[in-house]
């Protein structure tokens, strides 16, 4: 069975009833992907190391390692520290109206290519086993040498 999400969150805004569980948490997930990539694109902007900002916000580094390596549920408070120690800025509270915003496989904006990046092919496929040989030598797949060998 397959399931898919709406094509667009509007209904969260038009129904006043319960917002179904699976839409909460699907949006609880975004918002802790945003933040996420948020604040590791102002790290990767700064160009401070981990051990750096585990020494200006007071943390051990293999917690800054966690943190930095994967979305998580982040306290408001570890989110001021990070943001303050990775930029000194602090987050001012914006939101968005979720009317005709369409749900979306999470992909980090730091993992998309630039736009003007054209795919390259890939590398040619490594020479065939038996490219050795002369076509017209080459067993047919038909030919029944292949299934007496077995």
């Amino acid at each position: 069975m397959t399931t898919l999400l709406t094509h667009s969150l509007s209904e969260v805004v038009a129904t006043s009833g319960p917002i179904p569980e699976g839409k909460l948490a699907y949006l609880q997930e975004r918002q802790r992907n945003n933040l996420y990539s948020f604040i590791l694109k102002k790290f990767l902007e700064r160009g401070i190391s981990k051990a750096d900002l585990a020494r200006r916000i007071n943390y051990d580094p293999a917690r800054i390692t966690r943190l930095l390596g994967a979305p998580g549920n982040w306290t408001l408070d570890t989110i001021s520290d990070l943001l303050v120690g990775v930029a000194g800025e602090e987050l001012v509270p914006a939101s968005r109206s979720l009317q005709n915003i369409s749900p979306q496989n999470y992909m980090p904006e730091w993992l998309r290519p630039p736009e003007d990046t054209q795919l390259r092919p890939l590398r040619e496929q490594p020479p065939r086993a038996d490219s050795f040989l002369q076509k017209k030598d080459r067993p047919r797949p038909d030919s029944g040498i292949l299934d007496r060998a077995a």
